[in-house]
């Protein structure tokens, strides 16, 4: 009898009888005694997802089922497009996959589905960004399950998970890290699904895209993140010096009636933080936007349908101020940046700045996550205000960008996008923006951060801001956001470059040579934080380039 066959076994002391195939026999359920320790509770338990993610794996080495489960990715209604696993698994379509995968364990469809019952509320998911916007359901793919949540895995400091490739074979899944290999997962349900699941996801409109999501969806649902699902700090934390509210989650009292489909009147449209800036009289938005003189190859060089001049003023007169602890144990940095017109809104300019570090020291409290590389991003939304004056709209924070995403705001990864008003502006027309000490994300205020990253990120002691560079020799020019036109496509300004600053010394590095980095190839995958090794523990910025369309 097989090790995968056992674990079947041993499954079912938990919840259900199985029928196994080799004996063809039907195994009891039992009853634990109350000596029955808790680690063979959790034995049990991980013989449960293990089963659930071999049988599964192998099921999607199937082109067809791979197909087809995509497409129901893609067509959920639910958040991240999950689907509900044994509301699925008993549906039509759902049956196809429990039959392939009960063959895998050579057990019957309905002994596979009583395992998925067994275990928590399960939802199955492709919790990141990245891997939803470009899954074309190909083979390169690796399926996890887990019984603890997200909150508990981060809290226990799980940054891999056991899981298979679809040949059946062992893997460590990387869901705290970024992976170059994408992912689904089974997990305990991270939010409530709907009575009558599977009738409301079979009645959702089917889209004809190849992919779960699309960059443009994904941008908007970040953009509503932000407001909408930060929670406010208990009274203690509010009462703290030099702290600001927190958004007022929808729902709640005082909170925006029109947000989360309230019915109430739509938001008014965003003005800009600290009034603007004034930048040289020549540059209107008819003049920066190429209206009136027309532009040309020499003066957008990247082909971005901005003046060369005027991207150069607004990313560098309008850059956030990064706020850095002293106490920052990873802080070096090579910040490059992009404009483009926005893709949802080309009356505004976009700019992101790729702050580029060379490592990511980890979380203050463990450090487990700590890796080479670090590519967190700020992204500025500007607008012309009046004459040659621009200022700020909108701002989007990474935060963990590139790992698993959950529903508790406290443990969410990627990127959330704040209207101006939400933002501190420290006597200046732009920004401030604080990183937490060691992991680098994003926040809006001390406060935010301190309860980010599911606590686990910290903002506390020193901090010293500096206004982000954005140096002309730095504009990594556009590839993704092709303007229509006569002209040749959008160009990239700056892709394999090198490590121009002064680094810090061993043993803050280690021994390995810093060297090049690339931001838009495709080889090396990873963003390998300026060092020879091509580490794969941050995200890309190509890849985070082409969600945002840059």
């Amino acid at each position: 009898m097989s090790h995968r066959f056992r674990a079947i076994l041993a499954a079912a002391a938990v919840a259900v009888s199985l029928i196994g195939c080799a004996e063809n026999t039907v195994v009891e359920t039992r009853t634990p005694s109350v000596a029955a320790s808790n680690s063979s509770a959790a034995t049990e338990a991980d013989g449960i997802v293990d089963s659930l993610a071999h049988g599964l794996a192998i099921a999607l080495g199937d082109a067809s089922i791979r197909s087809l489960i995509r497409n129901d990715l893609r067509d959920s209604p639910f958040r991240l497009h999950a689907l509900h696993l044994t509301s699925y698994l008993n549906g039509v379509r759902g049956r196809a996959i429990a039959a392939k995968a009960a063959a895998a364990l050579r057990i019957q469809p309905e002994a596979f589905v009583r395992i998925a019952q067994s275990g928590p509320d399960f939802e199955l998911v492709m919790p990141r960004v990245l891997d939803r916007v470009s899954w074309e359901g190909g083979a390169e793919l690796d399926v996890t399950a887990v019984t603890k949540t997200l909150k508990e895995r981060i809290q226990a400091g799980r940054v891999y998970e056991p899981g298979y490739d679809l040949n059946g074979n062992p893997v460590s899944v990387r869901t705290l890290r970024y992976s170059p290999r994408p992912y689904i997962i089974i997990r305990p349900s991270e939010a409530a699904f709907p009575a009558e699941t599977e009738y409301v996801r079979a009645a959702a409109p089917q889209q004809s895209r190849n992919t779960v999501t699309t960059p443009a969806e994904e941008r908007s649902v970040m953009k509503q993140r932000g407001r909408q699902q930060e929670l406010r700090a208990n009274a203690s934390v509010m009462s703290a010096p030099n702290t600001v509210s927190f958004i007022i989650p929808c729902g709640e009292e005082g909170a925006d009636p029109s947000c989360d489909g309230g019915g109430g009147p739509p938001p008014p449209p965003p003005t800009v933080g600290g009034g603007g800036v004034a930048l040289s009289a020549e540059m209107t938005k008819d003049y920066c936007y190429g209206n009136s003189p027309a532009l040309n190859g020499t003066t957008d060089v990247d082909n971005d349908q901005i003046r060369d001049s005027c991207e150069l003023a607004i990313a560098s007169r309008l850059a956030p101020i990064l706020n850095i602890g002293n106490n920052d144990n990873r802080p070096a940095r090579q910040p490059y940046w992009a404009a483009s017109r926005h893709p949802d809104n080309p009356d505004k300019i976009q700019v992101i700045y790729a702050i580029a570090y060379l490592a990511d020291g980890g979380d203050w409290a463990f450090q487990f996550t700590d890796h080479e590389g670090d590519s967190e991003f700020i992204i500025t939304e500007v607008k012309n205000v009046t004459g040659s004056t621009w200022g700020i709209t909108d701002v989007t924070l990474s935060a963990h960008f590139g790992a698993e995403e959950g529903v508790d705001p406290l443990y969410q990864s990627g990127a959330d996008s704040y209207y101006w008003d939400d933002l501190e502006w420290p006597g200046v027309p732009y920004p401030r923006i604080w990183a937490s000490l060691g992991k680098h994300a994003n926040y809006r205020s001390n406060t935010v951060c301190d309860w980010g990253g599911g606590g686990f990120d910290d903002c506390s002691g020193a901090y010293v801001g500096t206004q982000i560079p954005a140096l002309a020799s730095r504009n990594l020019g556009n590839y993704y956001n092709r303007p229509v036109g006569s002209r040749s496509p959008s160009t990239q300004l700056v892709n394999c470059t090198t490590w121009e600053e002064t680094p810090y010394p061993a043993p803050f590095y280690g021994s390995y040579r810093i060297g090049d980095e690339c931001f838009w190839n495709t080889s090396p995958d990873g963003f390998a934080g300026w060092h020879s090794i091509n580490y794969t523990d941050a995200a890309p910025y190509r890849r985070i380039l082409s969600i945002y369309e840059f």
